[in-house]
Order: C-alpha cells, then structure tokens, then sequence
C-alpha cells in the first residue's frame, strides 16, 4: 500500500470520527435541550399548582345586603339618569301587562316588577339612598 493511500485512508478516517463526533454532541445538545424543556414545564406546573386561583371582582358591591342595586343591574356608583334609565328598561320587560305567557310568568313577572319598583323607589331618593348605603337599610 502507498503512503499517499495510507495518509488518504487516515484523513477519511479522522473525517469520519469528527463526523461521528459532532453527531454525538448534537445529539447530546438536543437531549440536553429537551431535559431543559421538560424542567421549565414542571417548574411552571408547580408554580401555576402554588399560585392561588385569581377570583373574579364580584360585579355588585359586597356591601348591598338587600341586592338593590343588583336588581336594577347599576353600579353603586351610578347617576341618578343611570338608576332611572335603568329602572326603565327593567320595567318594561317585567310589567305585568307586558308579560306573554302563562299565569305562572305573569306572577313571576309581577313579582320581579315589584321588587324593581321598591328598589328603584329608595335609590332615586338620595335620603333613603344614603341610608341604604350606609346602613343596609332604610327607615321607610
């Protein structure tokens, strides 16, 4: 065998393992990759696990005993106009006379009406309002 083949022979051979090599670390670099992504995941798991449940801001004050400003769907906040519109478009749906249906919903609904009407009777008066706010509840 010649040098020239021999040396030919030894370069293809160190090509081959350098090849061999680099495969072996990329495959190294891909198990390390994954073994990292699977730690991030259970670090996040646990962390989600830990951290409390965000709850969701009640939409009605805690502080509306009697659910005033609930039955007229306004913010304890609201106008005197927003109270007002408001008991409006809740009238108009569940008056008595505005009701179809059975005498069961006609009762329901004079029932739901009458409750509006009280509720919308002590916050349009900013006395009985403040009393309401305040208190709980009001002297009338």
């Amino acid at each position: 065998m010649r040098r020239e083949d021999s040396e030919a022979i030894s370069r293809r051979y160190q090509d081959y393992s350098r090849f061999q090599q680099s495969a072996e670390e990329q495959q190294q670099r891909q198990w390390e990759k994954q073994q990292q992504g699977q730690e991030r995941q259970r670090r996040q798991q646990q962390q989600q696990q830990e951290r409390p449940t965000p709850r969701a801001k009640p939409k009605y004050p805690v502080n509306d005993p009697q659910g005033l400003y609930q039955l007229l769907e306004v913010d304890p906040k609201a106008t005197n106009a927003q109270i007002s519109q408001a008991f409006h478009r809740i009238a108009k749906k569940y008056h008595p006379d505005m009701v179809q249906g059975s005498v069961v919903e006609k009762a329901a609904a004079k029932e739901k009406f009458q409750k509006v009407s009280a509720a919308y009777q002590i916050l349009k008066d900013p006395r009985r309002r403040g009393e309401y706010d305040t208190f709980g509840t009001t002297s009338m």
